[in-house]
């Protein structure tokens, strides 16, 4: 994810900071035992921390829950700034943290969606679509003093497959031939699932590097 070389030396969340190398693969070698060790720890720790998402999102207060998203609010007010100025402009690349918020949904559906499993998908659908409508009931409640009927469906828009290859090579076309752009642009790809790290290490080395 672009900008996740930013947060690696930050204060500890679930993660240490050599839990966060680890993942980034910036770590010394390991034996087979203390790597499944340091990978337990860490599907131990998230899985904890997504029980203590309960108590912050049913118990914290609400000053402290408008607290929680600086970077957001900070976004937030350069886009209503411009949009208020009436300029030509595109609103400004979302938040990092957004993007993690993006990714935790991401996470969540992508272990649950297209498993063959019918009640998967239904589970999945239901966090996001329950999701929305406990937030709206909720926020109604305490800003309005009012209940809100909410009843929002999700659509999937999931399409046909297509060969790997013949994907790649659709992509390969439109690299930018400034190898700076050409960067930006597959790290962009990455960051929204378009390709995995691998794909735009090849795809740099062979269509940029290479010419």
């Amino acid at each position: 994810m672009r900008g996740e070389d930013d947060i690696v030396d930050r204060q500890r969340g679930f993660l240490t900071q050599h839990d966060r190398e680890y993942l980034l693969g910036q770590h010394d070698e390991m034996s087979d035992n203390y790597e499944n060790q340091k990978r337990y720890q860490i599907r131990e720790r998230f899985r904890h921390a997504m029980f203590d998402f309960y108590f912050v999102s049913n118990h914290l207060s609400e000053r402290d829950k408008r607290l929680l998203w600086p970077e957001i609010d900070n976004w937030l007010w350069q886009a209503q700034n411009r949009r208020q100025r009436q300029e030509e402009y595109e609103y400004p690349d979302p938040p990092l943290l957004a993007r993690c918020w993006r990714d935790i949904v991401s996470l969540f559906v992508e272990c649950h969606i297209m498993t063959g499993i019918p009640e998967s998908e239904k589970l999945a659908r239901w966090v996001i679509e329950e999701g929305v409508n406990k937030a709206v009931r909720r926020r109604t409640m305490q800003i309005h003093q009012m209940y809100r009927y909410v009843n929002s469906s999700l659509d999937w828009g999931v399409g046909e497959s297509e060969k790997l290859l013949s994907y790649l090579q659709r992509i390969a076309y439109q690299i930018p031939t400034d190898p700076d752009a050409a960067e930006d642009y597959l790290n962009s790809l990455v960051d929204q699932g378009y390709i995995t790290t691998t794909h735009g290490v090849y795809l740099y080395h062979t269509y940029v590097e290479e010419n």
